[in-house]
């Protein structure tokens, strides 16, 4: 007796080759398609390794999670660094220097 669940979840693991063979005829040259076959598989490896890594260093980073808010801290903190303080926040109006950069 042939197990249904098993002949089906065969099919998607046959698509990327029967889609490869289909793809020969079209590229003309065997060493062609054979050297685009094996770049596009080792670029889907390089991707998937740069994804994994990713997805495990920002999950292990758990709270501390990078944000646009970070990098506008850490360019005003470099700007009153550079400046000592003094003209920082010419013109902000009378909210002061707070409301000038985050549009409070």
């Amino acid at each position: 007796m042939v197990n249904m669940k098993t002949s089906l979840d065969i099919k998607p693991l046959l698509l990327v080759p029967v889609l490869a063979l289909l793809a020969l005829p079209l590229i003309g040259s065997f060493d062609t398609w054979l050297t685009l076959s094996v770049a596009g598989l080792a670029m889907g490896m390089i991707i998937f390794i740069m994804a994994s890594g990713l997805t495990l260093v920002f999950g292990l980073m758990d709270g501390h999670k990078c944000d646009v808010r970070h990098g506008r801290l850490d360019a005003i903190a470099r700007t009153v660094a550079q400046r000592g303080g003094s003209g920082f926040c010419h013109g902000a109006g009378h909210g002061g220097c707070f409301n000038h950069w985050f549009g409070v």
